[in-house]
Protein backbone atom coordinates (compact mmCIF):
# COMPACT_ATOMS: atom_id res chain seq x y z
CA UNK A 1 0.00 0.00 0.00
CA UNK A 2 1.45 3.45 -0.91
CA UNK A 3 2.74 5.40 2.05
CA UNK A 4 0.42 8.29 1.18
CA UNK A 5 -2.49 6.01 2.08
CA UNK A 6 -0.95 3.97 4.87
CA UNK A 7 0.83 6.81 6.72
CA UNK A 8 -2.05 7.48 9.20
CA UNK A 9 -2.06 3.81 10.14
CA UNK A 10 1.72 3.64 10.40
CA UNK A 11 1.82 6.76 12.58
CA UNK A 12 -1.04 5.99 14.97
CA UNK A 13 -2.37 2.44 14.83
CA UNK A 14 -2.09 0.70 18.23
CA UNK A 15 -2.54 -2.67 16.53
CA UNK A 16 0.94 -2.67 14.98
CA UNK A 17 3.52 -4.35 17.20
CA UNK A 18 7.23 -3.54 17.21
CA UNK A 19 7.84 -6.65 15.13
CA UNK A 20 5.23 -5.47 12.62
CA UNK A 21 6.94 -2.09 12.39
CA UNK A 22 10.36 -3.60 11.78
CA UNK A 23 8.90 -5.88 9.10
CA UNK A 24 7.22 -2.93 7.37
CA UNK A 25 10.48 -0.99 7.33
CA UNK A 26 12.25 -4.00 5.87
CA UNK A 27 9.69 -4.47 3.12
CA UNK A 28 9.03 -0.86 2.13
CA UNK A 29 12.09 1.18 3.03
CA UNK A 30 12.51 4.83 3.84
CA UNK A 31 9.02 6.33 3.14
CA UNK A 32 7.36 3.88 5.51
CA UNK A 33 10.23 4.19 7.97
CA UNK A 34 9.75 7.96 8.18
CA UNK A 35 6.02 7.55 8.82
CA UNK A 36 6.76 5.00 11.53
CA UNK A 37 9.38 7.36 12.98
CA UNK A 38 6.59 9.86 13.67
CA UNK A 39 4.83 7.48 16.09
CA UNK A 40 4.52 8.56 19.71
CA UNK A 41 6.28 6.38 22.28
CA UNK A 42 8.22 4.61 19.52
CA UNK A 43 10.70 2.04 20.80
CA UNK A 44 14.13 3.65 20.97
CA UNK A 45 15.73 0.86 18.96
CA UNK A 46 13.24 1.31 16.13
CA UNK A 47 13.74 5.07 16.23
CA UNK A 48 17.49 4.53 15.83
CA UNK A 49 16.82 2.11 12.98
CA UNK A 50 14.71 4.72 11.18
CA UNK A 51 17.41 7.33 11.64
CA UNK A 52 20.08 4.92 10.43
CA UNK A 53 18.19 4.01 7.26
CA UNK A 54 17.45 7.66 6.57
CA UNK A 55 21.14 8.50 6.82
CA UNK A 56 22.20 5.52 4.69
CA UNK A 57 19.66 6.33 1.98
CA UNK A 58 21.40 9.67 1.49
CA UNK A 59 25.02 8.59 1.91
CA UNK A 60 25.04 4.94 0.76
CA UNK A 61 21.88 3.56 -0.90
CA UNK A 62 23.50 0.13 -1.34
CA UNK A 63 24.07 -0.21 2.39
CA UNK A 64 20.53 0.94 3.04
CA UNK A 65 19.22 -1.84 0.81
CA UNK A 66 21.52 -4.32 2.57
CA UNK A 67 20.06 -3.25 5.89
CA UNK A 68 16.52 -3.79 4.62
CA UNK A 69 17.50 -7.23 3.31
CA UNK A 70 18.76 -8.15 6.76
CA UNK A 71 15.52 -6.95 8.30
CA UNK A 72 13.49 -9.03 5.85
CA UNK A 73 15.62 -12.07 6.68
CA UNK A 74 15.02 -11.50 10.39
CA UNK A 75 11.29 -11.57 9.79
CA UNK A 76 11.39 -15.01 8.14
CA UNK A 77 9.97 -17.82 10.33
CA UNK A 78 12.55 -19.96 12.06
CA UNK A 79 13.42 -23.24 10.34
CA UNK A 80 14.32 -26.34 12.32
CA UNK A 81 17.47 -28.34 11.57
CA UNK A 82 15.57 -31.01 9.63
CA UNK A 83 13.68 -28.52 7.50
CA UNK A 84 14.80 -26.54 4.49
CA UNK A 85 13.78 -22.95 3.99
CA UNK A 86 12.10 -22.52 0.62
CA UNK A 87 10.11 -19.98 -1.28
CA UNK A 88 6.38 -20.64 -1.04
CA UNK A 89 5.17 -22.72 -3.99
CA UNK A 90 1.99 -21.58 -5.65
CA UNK A 91 -0.29 -24.54 -6.04
CA UNK A 92 -1.06 -25.25 -9.67
CA UNK A 93 -4.53 -26.26 -10.81
CA UNK A 94 -5.02 -30.00 -11.25
CA UNK A 95 -4.89 -31.19 -14.89
CA UNK A 96 -8.63 -31.83 -14.82
CA UNK A 97 -9.44 -28.30 -13.68
CA UNK A 98 -7.19 -26.87 -16.38
CA UNK A 99 -8.73 -29.02 -19.11
CA UNK A 100 -12.27 -28.45 -17.88
CA UNK A 101 -11.87 -24.67 -17.95
CA UNK A 102 -10.43 -24.82 -21.47
CA UNK A 103 -13.05 -27.29 -22.71
CA UNK A 104 -15.98 -25.31 -21.30
CA UNK A 105 -14.68 -22.13 -22.92
CA UNK A 106 -16.00 -23.45 -26.23
CA UNK A 107 -12.80 -22.36 -27.98
CA UNK A 108 -11.01 -25.34 -29.46
CA UNK A 109 -7.61 -23.65 -29.65
CA UNK A 110 -7.64 -23.03 -25.88
CA UNK A 111 -8.21 -26.72 -25.24
CA UNK A 112 -5.45 -27.73 -27.65
CA UNK A 113 -3.10 -25.32 -25.90
CA UNK A 114 -4.02 -26.54 -22.40
CA UNK A 115 -3.55 -30.16 -23.43
CA UNK A 116 -0.29 -29.20 -25.14
CA UNK A 117 1.14 -27.72 -21.96
CA UNK A 118 0.06 -30.65 -19.82
CA UNK A 119 1.37 -33.34 -22.19
CA UNK A 120 4.40 -31.35 -23.37
CA UNK A 121 3.38 -31.90 -26.97
CA UNK A 122 2.86 -29.12 -29.50
CA UNK A 123 -0.70 -27.82 -29.89
CA UNK A 124 -0.49 -28.85 -33.56
CA UNK A 125 -0.25 -32.48 -32.51
CA UNK A 126 -2.66 -32.25 -29.59
CA UNK A 127 -5.27 -31.09 -32.12
CA UNK A 128 -4.66 -34.32 -34.04
CA UNK A 129 -4.92 -36.32 -30.81
CA UNK A 130 -8.32 -34.78 -30.08
CA UNK A 131 -9.63 -35.12 -33.62
CA UNK A 132 -8.23 -38.59 -34.41
CA UNK A 133 -10.77 -41.11 -35.66
CA UNK A 134 -9.33 -43.65 -33.25
CA UNK A 135 -10.58 -42.76 -29.78
CA UNK A 136 -7.59 -44.39 -28.12
CA UNK A 137 -5.41 -41.32 -28.66
CA UNK A 138 -7.52 -38.87 -26.68
CA UNK A 139 -8.37 -41.50 -24.09
CA UNK A 140 -4.67 -42.16 -23.59
CA UNK A 141 -4.01 -38.45 -23.15
CA UNK A 142 -6.70 -38.16 -20.49
CA UNK A 143 -5.45 -41.33 -18.82
CA UNK A 144 -1.82 -40.22 -18.44
CA UNK A 145 -3.15 -37.05 -16.80
CA UNK A 146 -4.86 -39.26 -14.18
CA UNK A 147 -8.45 -38.23 -14.92
CA UNK A 148 -11.17 -40.39 -13.41
CA UNK A 149 -13.78 -42.06 -15.65
CA UNK A 150 -16.31 -39.32 -14.88
CA UNK A 151 -13.80 -36.55 -15.54
CA UNK A 152 -12.66 -38.13 -18.80
CA UNK A 153 -16.28 -38.48 -19.94
CA UNK A 154 -17.05 -34.81 -19.26
CA UNK A 155 -13.96 -33.63 -21.14
CA UNK A 156 -14.74 -35.96 -24.03
CA UNK A 157 -18.32 -34.69 -24.34
CA UNK A 158 -17.12 -31.09 -24.31
CA UNK A 159 -14.62 -31.50 -27.11
CA UNK A 160 -16.35 -34.29 -29.08
CA UNK A 161 -20.05 -33.76 -28.35
CA UNK A 162 -21.32 -36.12 -31.02
CA UNK A 163 -22.13 -39.63 -29.87
CA UNK A 164 -22.14 -41.22 -26.43
CA UNK A 165 -25.82 -40.57 -25.92
CA UNK A 166 -26.99 -44.02 -24.87
CA UNK A 167 -26.25 -45.95 -21.70
CA UNK A 168 -24.56 -48.73 -23.65
CA UNK A 169 -22.32 -46.26 -25.51
CA UNK A 170 -21.30 -44.61 -22.26
CA UNK A 171 -20.64 -48.00 -20.69
CA UNK A 172 -18.46 -48.96 -23.66
CA UNK A 173 -16.59 -45.66 -23.36
CA UNK A 174 -15.84 -46.22 -19.67
CA UNK A 175 -14.76 -49.81 -20.30
CA UNK A 176 -12.37 -48.71 -23.03
CA UNK A 177 -10.98 -45.95 -20.85
CA UNK A 178 -10.31 -48.36 -17.98
CA UNK A 179 -8.64 -50.83 -20.33
CA UNK A 180 -6.30 -48.23 -21.83
CA UNK A 181 -4.91 -47.04 -18.53
CA UNK A 182 -1.34 -47.63 -17.46
CA UNK A 183 1.40 -48.73 -19.81
CA UNK A 184 -0.79 -48.71 -22.91
CA UNK A 185 -1.73 -45.06 -22.44
CA UNK A 186 1.88 -44.13 -21.70
CA UNK A 187 3.06 -45.93 -24.84
CA UNK A 188 0.55 -44.12 -27.07
CA UNK A 189 1.42 -40.68 -25.69
CA UNK A 190 5.16 -41.41 -25.83
CA UNK A 191 4.73 -42.22 -29.53
CA UNK A 192 3.12 -38.80 -29.99
CA UNK A 193 5.97 -37.18 -28.10
CA UNK A 194 8.54 -38.91 -30.33
CA UNK A 195 6.66 -37.71 -33.38
CA UNK A 196 6.50 -34.20 -31.99
CA UNK A 197 10.24 -34.11 -31.22
CA UNK A 198 11.07 -35.41 -34.70
CA UNK A 199 8.98 -32.72 -36.36
CA UNK A 200 10.48 -29.99 -34.20
CA UNK A 201 13.97 -31.23 -35.05
CA UNK A 202 13.12 -31.28 -38.74
CA UNK A 203 13.86 -34.96 -39.01
CA UNK A 204 11.94 -37.78 -40.57
CA UNK A 205 8.49 -38.32 -39.11
CA UNK A 206 8.20 -41.66 -37.32
CA UNK A 207 5.02 -43.59 -37.86
CA UNK A 208 2.63 -43.95 -34.96
CA UNK A 209 2.34 -47.56 -33.89
CA UNK A 210 -1.09 -49.13 -33.87
CA UNK A 211 -2.68 -49.07 -30.45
Amino acid sequence: MPVEISAPVLMRSPVLTDIDLVALIGRHGLPHARAIGARKDLDERIAKLVASISTLEQSSPDKAEETRNRLRAMMQPAVSDDETAAEPILEQPAPYETLKAAALSGRAHEFYQALSELLQISSFHTRHIVEANERAHLLAALSVLSLSEEQAFLIWKCVRPQGLVTASAISDFIHTYVQIRGSMAERIINEWRKLDRAVRAGGEKPELKAS
